[in-house]
């Protein structure tokens, strides 16, 4: 997936009207004057317009993806389940000491990214240019204080931005487009090379050779989907789950995808200057009817008006949906425990001789696991009373049965936490936006109402 941020794009729209504004040739008399400079400005005009809305486009494409992403909450490995996305963190395992060795730094690893250019100079289109290109990797486990899970990123058809891995005959792009987030061993490292042209060749050639791998016991964040295959759970690429590995955590890898999150407003400004400039500097060549060119202005920057109050719409309520997604997988996730701990209390009546404790800690989580959104802050303060009542019977911890369904009750309770966190953040937000200019306005135009944060049970404050 491409990161697209605010500074990237600017930067970029910058550096390509700045190239077309200046260009020139040589013997150029009227390179500056104004009748070129206006057709230079309508070209400008038009980079701008369609950049902007080229640029706001992927990223929103891209924080789609990530959305879908964050809304998923970390779990274990023994969590994984078939035909499901998944998402953990752990380390990297060989299988079996199935390594591959890097090309360029002998580095052990289960995957490599190898990439080899050199400088061609031409004068003002100097440039590097790839000569090498190179990525194999092996399949491995992700390990955690649960267990493992078995990694298979054959299949990435949607690696890099779309390139399909298996067809090594395709250019690689940079890594940075990569969803395999990679450690760089070597970048930019320059190295020389004697010329061998021709017998007359003299002076040496500029190279350069970066390599990115994955080695063993390094800590990365995993999602994928996970498959059945020969009797094995296998985190892997699908359609509409892409396979991501990155040595970064969750949080620092998502926080990457939201810094162009200004262009999704920011494009109406600069498209709206694209198009002033661009009609202006047409209607200098042209010299079009006046009421021609107001009423062009006029309409098109109304239209680009109605795009804001559109867009800022549809921000308030996509962060209402995801509010709201989230409450609907604690209310799943309430259920469940609503589910476990009926189990669980049977399995500690047959050690307890003390029923009238037992009915009143029945009685007790049963008003916890009500749907109701007021959760407690920790896990441990729904849990603890089961927990009390296993120390007691220190025999309960020898019981799979019992092993089984505590470990699922304490998932169940930290996917509530992290869904009533996330739950939270997109309130947060919401909350903010509807309270700044201009989206006051489009609130109170729409009659959206700020949203209730989830907040401790009473018994918690």
């Amino acid at each position: 997936m491409k990161r697209v941020s605010t500074k990237y794009a600017l930067t970029m729209i910058f550096l390509m009207c700045t190239i077309v504004l200046l260009a020139f040739y040589e013997d150029c008399a009227d390179c500056f004057s104004p009748d070129t400079m206006s057709f230079k400005l309508f070209i400008s005009g038009i980079i701008v317009f369609i950049s902007s809305i080229y640029y706001t486009k992927v990223f929103l494409k891209s924080e789609n993806e990530i959305y879908d992403i964050d809304l998923l909450p970390l779990l274990e490995t023994n969590e994984a389940t078939p035909d499901v996305p998944f998402s953990c963190h752990g380390i990297i395992k060989e299988i079996e000491g199935n390594l591959l060795k890097s090309p360029y730094t002998n580095t052990y690893c289960v995957y490599y990214h190898s990439i080899t250019e050199k400088y061609i100079q031409g004068g003002k289109s100097s440039r590097w240019e790839t000569v090498e290109n190179i990525v194999n990797f092996v399949p491995f486990y992700i390990v955690d204080e649960r267990g493992k899970l078995k990694v298979d990123i054959s299949n990435m058809d949607k690696d890099f931005s779309g390139y399909i891995m298996r067809d090594f005959t395709r250019p690689i792009p940079p890594p940075h487009d990569s969803e395999i987030d990679a450690i760089p061993i070597i970048k930019h490292e320059e190295f020389k090379v004697k010329r061998t042209d021709s017998i007359f060749s003299i002076g040496s050639n500029r190279f350069r050779k970066s390599e990115f791998v994955l080695m063993p016991n390094t800590k990365i964040f995993a999602h994928g989907f996970v498959l059945k295959e020969n009797g094995e759970l296998v985190l892997k690429e699908h359609e509409k789950h892409q396979l991501i590995i990155s040595n970064k955590t969750k949080e620092k890898y998502v926080e990457e995808f939201y810094k162009g999150k200004s262009l999704v407003f920011l494009v109406h400004l600069l498209t709206s200057l694209g198009f002033t400039t661009a009609l202006l500097s047409a209607n200098y060549h042209y010299h079009f009817d006046p009421a021609f060119v107001y009423m062009s202005l006029s309409i098109g920057n109304f239209l680009i008006l109605g795009s804001i109050l559109f867009t800022m719409h549809n921000r308030l309520n996509t962060l209402k949906q995801r509010a709201l997604s989230a409450l609907s997988n604690i209310d799943i996730e309430l259920k469940r425990r609503s589910e476990l701990i009926p189990r669980l209390v049977e399995v500690i009546k047959g050690y307890s001789s003390h029923e009238k404790n037992i009915q009143n800690l029945t009685a007790q989580l049963r008003m916890q696991t009500r749907f109701q959104h007021d959760l407690p802050e920790k896990t441990a303060d729904v849990i603890s009373p089961l927990l009390a009542i296993s120390e007691k019977y220190p025999e309960l911890n020898a019981i799979d049965s019992y092993q089984e369904l505590m470990r699922s009750l304490i998932d169940t309770e930290e996917r509530i936490a992290y869904s009533r966190a996330f739950y939270n953040r997109s309130v947060n937000k919401l909350n903010t936006l509807i309270t700044q200019f201009p989206f006051v306005i489009v609130a109170k135009t729409t009659n959206t109402k700020p949203m209730d944060y989830l907040a401790l049970t009473s018994q918690q404050q």
